[in-house]
C-alpha cells in the first residue's frame, strides 16, 4: 500500500491550521517533518510508476479541484459588507497573475521544443518566474493590513492563497526535476504530468485571483 496519502495527511491536517493561525515557526517544523517523511517513505515509489498511476494522477487533480472549490465557496459564503481584500487586486495580485501566466506560456514552449536546445531556456525562465511569484506572494502577505483572524472571510482567503502557495512550491520542485529530462527515463516518461500539474496550478490561480481579490 502506498504511503503517499498518509504522508500527505501531515501536510493537510497540520499545515493548514498553521496557515490559518499564522505560526511561521510551527509551519517550518511541519514542512520539515513532511519533507522527511516524504523522502523516507514515499520518494522511491515514483521510480516504479505503472500505468494505473496515470488514472491516479487525474483523480488527484479532481480531488484538488474539490478542495479549492470548497475553499473558494467558503470565501464567497462569508463575504459581506465588512469584508476587506488581502491586497488591492491591481497591485501585487495582478503582478502575480502576470508571472504565473508567463510561466505557463514558457512551459508550453518548453513542451513544444522538448527535443531542441531551446527547451531548457524556456524551462529555466518558467522556474525563475515561479520564484518571483513566491517572493511577491510573501511580500504581499507581510504587508497586508488584514489579519487572518479579522473575520471568517479573511481566514478563508488566507487558507486559499496559502494552499495555492504550497502548490506553487511543489510545482516548482517538479519543474526543477525536468532539468534531468535526458538523464532519467522516469522523468522522460512522466514529464507531461509535471507540465499538466503546473498548468493546473496556473489556472487555479486565475479563479483564486477573481474570487479572493476582484470580487471583494
Amino acid at each position: 500500500m502506498s504511503l503517499f496519502s498518509l504522508v500527505n495527511l501531515v501536510l493537510l491536517f497540520f499545515i493548514l491550521p498553521c496557515i490559518f493561525f499564522f505560526h511561521p515557526f510551527i509551519l517550518v517544523l511541519i514542512l520539515c517533518l513532511w519533507f522527511y517523511l516524504f523522502n523516507r517513505y514515499v520518494s522511491w515509489e515514483f521510480v516504479n510508476i505503472t500505468t494505473d498511476r496515470i488514472v491516479g494522477f487525474w483523480l488527484f487533480l479532481v480531488s484538488e479541484i474539490i478542495v479549492f472549490a470548497t475553499l473558494l465557496f467558503t470565501c464567497l459564503w462569508f463575504q459581506d459588507y465588512y469584508s476587506k481584500p488581502i491586497a488591492h487586486a491591481y497591485g501585487a495580485p495582478m503582478v502575480e497573475s502576470w508571472l504565473l501566466i508567463s510561466s505557463s506560456f514558457f512551459m508550453t514552449s518548453y513542451r513544444g521544443l522538448i527535443n531542441t536546445k531551446w527547451c531548457h531556456l524556456f524551462l529555466n525562465w518558467s522556474i525563475i518566474f515561479s520564484f518571483f511569484f513566491m517572493i511577491t506572494a510573501v511580500l504581499e502577505v507581510m504587508s497586508s493590513g488584514v489579519s487572518s483572524l479579522f473575520n471568517p472571510h479573511a481566514a478563508a482567503c488566507y487558507m486559499t492563497i496559502g494552499l495555492h502557495f504550497i502548490h506553487v512550491v511543489i510545482g516548482t520542485v517538479g519543474l526543477t526535476q525536468l532539468d534531468y529530462y535526458f538523464s532519467f527515463d522516469v522523468v522522460r516518461r512522466y514529464s507531461w504530468m509535471i507540465v499538466v500539474y503546473w498548468h493546473f496550478v496556473d489556472y487555479v490561480w486565475l479563479v483564486v485571483f477573481t474570487i479572493v481579490y476582484l470580487l471583494v
